[in-house]
């Protein structure tokens, strides 16, 4: 799945205003398909952003968005990663996921 699925929207936010709602699916900020949380904030950071959203009932809606550069969209989202979590099998030396040693807390292992 690639896009990030809106957990919940601030109110007063650019959002809130837009009538984004929870369920709610950001495809893509300026035609760039949304993978993770890192590159929704890296593209969210031009002060004219495009943004494409999915509503809950599947249709699709176009913003043309003027803002300031550090002011935030408003949107919470339940996981950081928007395509799936990626598993590598190359057993690198220094791969801090794959030399995880037994016993720590389930949290840290993939």
């Amino acid at each position: 799945m690639i896009g990030a699925i809106v957990a919940g929207v601030n109110e007063n936010s650019i959002a809130f205003e837009m009538g984004i709602q929870e369920g709610d699916k950001i495809v893509s900020i300026n035609h760039k398909p949304l993978l993770d949380l890192i590159q929704f904030q890296f593209e969210w950071g031009e002060e004219e952003v495009l943004l494409e959203i999915e509503k809950a009932t599947g249709e699709k809606v176009l913003f043309e968005i003027e803002k300031e550069y550090d002011e935030q969209l408003g949107v919470i989202f339940n996981q950081a990663v928007f395509d799936g979590i990626k598993l590598c099998r190359n057993k690198c030396l220094f791969c801090f996921v794959d030399q995880m040693p037994g016993g720590m807390r389930s949290s840290l292992y993939v």
